[in-house]
């Protein structure tokens, strides 16, 4: 069944728009650049608050301010991902270019170091339950029993969500010989006091 295997493969059959469109993008640009283009993939990016006038916060932020409203939190107990750093893709991507443009200097103009697909997942598969429960646990370990463990009803929603996107990064370590940031580390320095982004 599509976006339920872990780890998640770097082959996939998306089950929505959003993945469908963002695989065709891949696609094209691998037809274009074939020797030039390196995707990397990623299921849920945790961060501190974006600044300026950007209303899109991130789940860690969902989560806390439900908490301090003193609000229940229904969180999916049924659908897996692998969360990584917003901090960790963007050094990911600064090792990956910066290794890109020494190679540039030393190969035939335009050759890649590595082409293909890498996941940029985190180090754990987790639930958005268990992400919420985490969080309550770093900020308000007072507020726990206010995250509610529930199964997502698929019949509910009108967009189909994957059950289990989450990600093997083995490849992207081994690459770039850097681990992902641990979640509770995300946790405390994205929900710090002034942090931003």
């Amino acid at each position: 069944e599509p976006g339920t295997n872990w780890p998640y493969s770097i082959t996939f059959i998306p089950v929505n728009t959003y993945g469908k469109t963002k695989l065709k993008f891949e696609r094209e640009l691998q037809d274009k650049m074939p020797a030039r283009v390196l995707v990397l993939r990623c299921s849920l990016v945790l961060g501190p608050e974006a600044r300026g006038k950007c209303k899109k916060q991130t789940y860690l932020q969902l989560v806390r301010d439900k908490l301090d409203a003193g609000e229940q939190f229904e969180a999916f107990d049924n659908e897996w991902r692998s969360m990584v750093d917003v901090f960790d893709v963007a050094d990911y991507v600064r090792i990956l270019t910066a290794h890109y443009l020494r190679m540039w200097t030393r190969v035939q103009r335009g050759v890649w170091f590595g082409t293909g697909v890498l996941n940029m997942g985190g180090r754990d598969r987790l639930s958005r339950a268990e992400v919420a429960q985490a969080v309550a646990a770093v900020i308000a370990p007072d507020k726990y029993e206010l995250v509610i463990p529930t199964a997502r009803d698929a019949s509910k929603f009108k967009v189909a969500s994957p059950a289990d996107i989450s990600m093997a990064s083995a490849k992207l370590v081994a690459t770039t010989g850097m681990l992902q940031t641990e979640l509770y580390e995300t946790i405390t320095r994205s929900l710090g006091d002034g942090v931003t982004m």
